[in-house]
Parts: C-alpha cells; structure tokens; sequence
C-alpha cells in the first residue's frame, strides 16, 4: 500500500477537528444565549453568580488549557518546524512488528477518545433549567422571602437556601468541566503522542 501514513493522519486531525465543531455548535450557541439571558431575565441571579464564579474559573480549570496549550505549541513546532515533509506507508512498516503494533494502539487510543467525545450529548440549556432560574430569581427578588423568613421565625430562609443550592450547583459544574478539559487534554497528547510516534517511525526507517 502506497498511503502515506502522516499525510493521512494530518487529514483525520482536520476532518476531527470539523466533526467536533459541529457536534458542539448547539452547545456553543446554548451558552451564548443563556450568558446573554442572564441579566436581563434573571439579574439577581446573575449577580449571585458573579460571586461564586471563582468556582468555575480557578487553577483546576485553567492548568489543562495551559497543559493543552504547551501541547498544541509542541505538537505545531514536530509537525511544521522540526521535521520536513516525508512519506511513511504501511510497506514500510511491514517486518516491523513492535513498531507497527505500537503506531496500532496509539492509532485505536486515539479513535476512541475522540468517538467518545463525538458520542456524549452536550445540552446545556434545557427547560429545567430555566425552570430551575426563574424559581431562583422568584425567590431572590421577591418580598414573599421576607415573609417566610418571617413567619418561621428565620428556621426558612429562602434566598440562602438559594444561594447554597446554587454554590452546590456551581461545585458540581466545575467539577464537570475539570472532567472535560482534562479528557480534552488527554485527547491532545494521545494525538501528540501519535504524531511524534509516526516521524520517529518515519526518522528510524529512513536512517536504517
């Protein structure tokens, strides 16, 4: 077989890339217009955020886009700047049994992350959860708090069970998001690791 083996990987890398764009466009446009929803139906609520957003935006979540921003730089400076433009095909790995098995299981690694990241569903606005924020603006913007508060003797406070349920919402989102940008990470360097696998292959063949 005449395929070259690191121009086909580079097409699977673009053609991903495409296929995860779209798979994730409804869930773009979801945040954008509940980010933009925000102030405008739910302005209490979106006050109370601004003060946990801390929980969303912290070191656990900003380490793996640095990690995966080392990542691309690295994997850019192989693949454009390093190592010229060679040609590496199956034949050539034909007697080569540990390096073909090794190229093998990075290549399957890496269909299978992303397969999985192209298979979960990604909703993030639903109608539960505008539910869920127009009974949380009730409660914040209301006078009818006051008068729980009142009438229980302060045992029920609705805006600070408001709070704590929405600091236990937001705890477990970020909780979700560390998740996915460490998979997304993960994703990067079994890519990378397939990249550098195959010029090597590549680099050995020639000088052997």
């Amino acid at each position: 077989m005449h395929v070259n083996l690191l121009a086909l990987y580079n097409l699977y890398l673009i053609v991903i890339f495409a296929l995860s764009t779209a798979a994730r466009y409804r869930v773009y446009i979801q945040v954008v217009s509940l980010v933009l929803a925000l102030p405008q139906r739910w302005p209490k609520l979106s006050q109370l955020l601004l003060q946990h957003r801390w929980l969303l935006v912290n070191w656990r979540t900003l380490l793996p886009s640095v990690l995966t921003l080392m990542l691309t730089v690295v994997n850019s400076a192989v693949y454009y700047l390093l190592l010229p433009q060679a040609t590496l095909t199956p034949r050539d790995l034909v007697g080569h049994v540990f390096l073909a098995t090794t190229l093998g299981v990075l290549a399957a690694l890496v269909v299978a992350l992303d397969g999985y990241a192209l298979s979960v569903p990604g909703d993030i606005r639903t109608p539960e959860l505008d539910k869920q924020f127009d009974q949380a603006e009730f409660w914040l913007s209301s006078r009818w708090s006051k008068v729980v508060e009142w009438f229980t003797l302060r045992r029920v406070r609705p805006r600070q069970m408001v709070a704590e349920h929405l600091r236990n919402a937001l705890e477990a989102v970020a909780q979700t998001i560390n998740w996915a940008m460490w998979y997304w990470t993960s994703q990067l360097l079994a890519r990378l690791l397939l990249a550098l696998g195959l010029w090597w292959a590549w680099f050995w063949l020639r000088s052997g």
